[in-house]
């Protein structure tokens, strides 16, 4: 199967109990979970439980002890998310129990395992997704989106955030980034935030931001980051937002930093080879071997519990830019304080206060 299961799959009594993901980009079937989620609020006016499970500090069977065990409060509907399913494959007796429990799913539970990369239909993990009906699993090949597919998905992602592009633009665009869905998404991202209110995406706009042509204060703010280089960061940010440089957009060139630095984290743990991660992360710097010497070097050091921390901040200070009035640029400095201090670096101390 190409793609994720239609938007009427969507509704909570459509919903399937156990879907099993796979392909080279995941992006789709993350989407997939955030879609079914807030499908099943918009009809139960409640929020399902979302469980996580990544398979590098867990295991199969508390996992599937997970999802055969209802949650200590009502919720319509439970999503149990196994990640990392390709570094660490099921073995004979967790594919028996997956498969036990395959034909016999708890209620109102969707399991949903993610596989990155491509799945052998020979594997123990395909095979226990094949043995329950039809209606009860599913298993949905991610293949990467080309020609007029790949074009659809980029309006519609636009559109979602109230955003149009031309066919220039949007070519430009692809030429940049690829049909890789996370990269494209989080271009997509920052050219948003980069033309503010205006509706319409230039194809200069995507020059500047996507392409070869990239504004240098992206690449300055970046490599200080990367060299958690604390007292260069903020410097970079001060000449930036003294120039007239929108928040907003500062944030989204942080964020695509900190989602490369996950990408990597999760691909090393898979186990692949850091030059092929690369290459999907930052097409036009595959060829620039200090650049992926530099991201691997940092995603090694700062560990993924902080990763993840300094995700769940950089939601904090989106929110806080857009809903109160705090100063954006010490909201700024203080997450690049706090980023170089989890990568180690130095100066990471907190900046002056300014009256």
């Amino acid at each position: 199967m190409p793609a994720p299961p239609p938007r009427a799959a969507l509704r909570p009594g459509a919903l399937k109990p156990a879907y099993l993901f796979h392909g080279p980009s995941l992006f789709e079937a993350r989407a997939f979970i955030d879609e079914a989620r807030a499908a099943q609020a918009e009809s139960a006016s409640e929020e399902a439980v979302i469980e996580r499970f990544d398979l590098e500090t867990t295991s199969w069977r508390e996992a599937l002890d997970a999802a055969r065990t209802a949650g200590l409060f009502f919720a319509p509907w439970r999503f149990v998310i196994v990640e990392g399913a390709a570094a660490a494959p099921p073995s004979a007796g967790e594919a028996a129990s997956l498969r036990e429990y395959l034909a016999a799913p708890t209620e109102r539970t969707v399991l949903v395992v993610l596989h990155e990369g491509k799945l052998a239909k020979t594997c123990p993990l395909a095979k226990a997704f094949a043995s329950p009906p039809e209606a009860s699993a599913s298993v949905v090949e991610l293949a990467p989106l080309k020609g007029e597919r790949l074009i659809e998905w980029v309006d519609g992602r636009l559109a979602r955030i109230g955003k149009r592009a031309g066919t220039d633009a949007v070519e430009r665009l692809l030429d940049a980034a690829g049909n890789d869905l996370d990269r494209l998404d989080r271009e997509i991202e920052k050219l948003a935030a980069f033309v503010g209110e205006r509706r319409t995406i230039e194809p200069d706009d995507v020059d500047r931001l996507a392409g070869a042509g990239r504004a240098v204060e992206t690449w300055e703010l970046t490599a200080a980051l990367e060299q958690s280089d604390a007292g260069l960061a903020l410097a970079v940010l001060a000449a930036q937002m003294e120039k007239g440089t929108r928040a907003e957009y500062l944030l989204s060139v942080i964020s695509g930093l900190v989602r490369d630095l996950l990408l990597a984290q999760e691909g090393t743990r898979a186990g692949r080879d850091r030059r092929e991660i690369f290459r999907e992360i930052r097409p036009q710097q595959a060829h620039w071997d200090f650049i992926r010497k530099r991201l691997f070097d940092l995603a090694d050091r700062i560990p993924g519990p902080a990763l993840r921390g300094l995700v769940a901040d950089l939601g904090r200070v989106d929110l806080m830019l857009k809903s109160t009035d705090a100063d954006p640029r010490a909201l700024l400095e203080a997450f690049c304080c706090e980023f170089v201090r989890a990568a180690g670096g130095k100066g990471a101390a907190t900046s002056r206060p300014r009256g």
